[in-house]
């Protein structure tokens, strides 16, 4: 049975905050879809924008981009108190560091007010890897986001040996971990809205794995890697 659907980016959604997201305007573009019979949204990758800021250079293939975390939803659930201004509102572009650094403080902000609940330590205790991306994004905060395999010994040893204090980490390790919960958490949320109306997503996914990624360096085996960590061989 043929059947048709539209594609559109998550980003490409018209936004208050420079960037689509998981907020009002998807609920209402689910709206549209439903209304001209358009069962299904093709989205690009949802991953973490890694080189380039390119959804196909994530760095990581099971985490989702925190820029798509709705600001306004935030503030339905409390983290945040509104109002949030606007901000490049009407651009026709994605600024991604411009709106990476507008939105960081508000998720910050939303964090220290966040109370852990169950629900987050099931989130962690069900999806192991999130503790790891997360450790994985702390050390590449340290290290100014450059490549896992130039960072110092310890940090780039740890997944292997765990021979590094990570105390002085464990708050920023857990932002992440909260990020990714609350990304989810939208995500979830807005798929089954759509689901309710009988709208169904497809995915798109990189097909290799970029060697920046907390899957390379989680699983070094299994990819061709020198002793140093660089790619012997790079295929795509």
């Amino acid at each position: 049975m043929r059947t048709s659907g539209i594609l559109l980016a998550v980003s490409s959604l018209p936004s208050r905050h420079g960037i689509g997201d998981f907020g009002t305007s998807a609920f209402m573009f689910v709206d549209l879809l439903k209304k001209a019979d358009m069962p299904i949204w093709q989205m690009l990758p949802l991953n973490p924008l890694g080189y380039g800021n390119s959804p196909y250079q994530p760095y990581s293939s099971k985490a989702i981009e925190p820029l798509y975390l709705s600001l306004d939803a935030l503030v339905e659930e409390g983290l945040l108190v509104a109002p949030i201004p606007d901000f490049q509102r009407t651009s026709s572009r994605v600024d991604y560091d411009a709106v990476r650094a507008f939105k960081e403080p508000y998720f910050r902000q939303a964090f220290d007010r966040f109370v852990v609940t169950q629900s987050f330590a099931s989130f962690l205790d069900q999806n192991p890897w999130v503790y790891d991306y997360a450790v994985f994004m702390t050390f590449k905060r340290e290290h100014e986001l450059r490549m896992w395999t130039t960072w110092d010994k310890d940090f780039k040893r740890w997944i292997h040996q765990k021979n590094l204090d990570l105390s002085p980490y464990e708050r920023f390790i857990q932002y992440e971990c909260f990020l990714q919960y609350m990304v989810l958490k939208q995500f979830q949320k807005l798929r089954q809205y759509a689901k309710s109306l009988g709208i169904r997503f497809v995915g798109d996914i990189p097909i290799y794995v970029g060697i920046d990624s907390s899957d390379v360096w989680t699983q070094q085996s299994l990819f061709m890697l020198d002793e140093q960590g660089e790619p012997t061989f790079i295929a795509g």
